[in-house]
């Protein structure tokens, strides 16, 4: 895999919000069931799907893994991990203080409203990351709500990876819904997919 792609044609990887694009309209499932806890595995990482029934495997690619439930009328919840480049930094801290400024960038601000952004800088498994919780407005979503605009959770980890430094991988529950609070069973459903990510020793670059 060729990792020496421009950073802005990756942003998507990265983005709190892009990948609702990719399933959050999906009214039907056109896709494979996922495995109940089942490994995955992508570039320099595996991950565990979802432990409980209802979850489909959206996309899996050398670089990216998602799976998604079955959205109701308003409620649609993502799980994904991607790995993406970022570019040369000596120090972890930089590493990753460069990517929160780019997340931090709004494109579409008539779309968007950010309600709360929390980031941390975190030692995941023995490697360097930041944990981080949003809370945004939706003002064009395409769900079947009669509310103006709704509320998209995200619950995530970046670390940069182990055996190729240019390179940070991404782990991350997206909960769109009317209410504003991610419901218990979801917050626990996003602590133990974010905690079973494993980070290889495998060169990714």
């Amino acid at each position: 895999m060729d990792m020496n792609i421009k950073y802005g044609s990756i942003m998507k990887y990265i983005g709190v919000f892009l990948i609702l694009l990719l399933v959050g309209c999906v009214s039907s499932p056109p896709y494979p069931k996922a495995k109940i806890n089942g490994k995955y595995e992508i570039l320099g990482a595996k991950i565990y799907s979802p432990n409980e029934l209802g979850w489909y495997l959206i996309q899996h690619s050398q670089n990216s893994i998602t799976f998604g439930t079955i959205p109701t009328s308003t409620d649609s919840v993502i799980a994904n991990i991607n790995l993406f480049w970022v570019g040369e930094f000596d120090k972890d801290k930089d590493f990753l203080e460069f990517i929160i400024a780019e997340r931090y960038k709004n494109n579409d601000k008539e779309r968007w409203f950010n309600r709360v952004v929390e980031n941390n800088f975190i030692t995941f498994k023995g490697n360097s990351c930041f944990s981080y919780k949003t809370v945004a407005e939706d003002h064009k979503s395409k769900s079947k709500s009669r509310k103006s605009f709704q509320y998209y959770n995200t619950i995530g980890n970046i670390c940069r990876h182990p055996a190729n430094k240019n390179t940070a991988i991404q782990v991350e529950v997206s909960y769109r819904a009317d209410s504003r609070e991610i419901p218990v069973a979801i917050k626990a459903i996003a602590e133990r997919f974010i905690n079973n990510l494993e980070l290889l020793g495998d060169e990714v670059g």
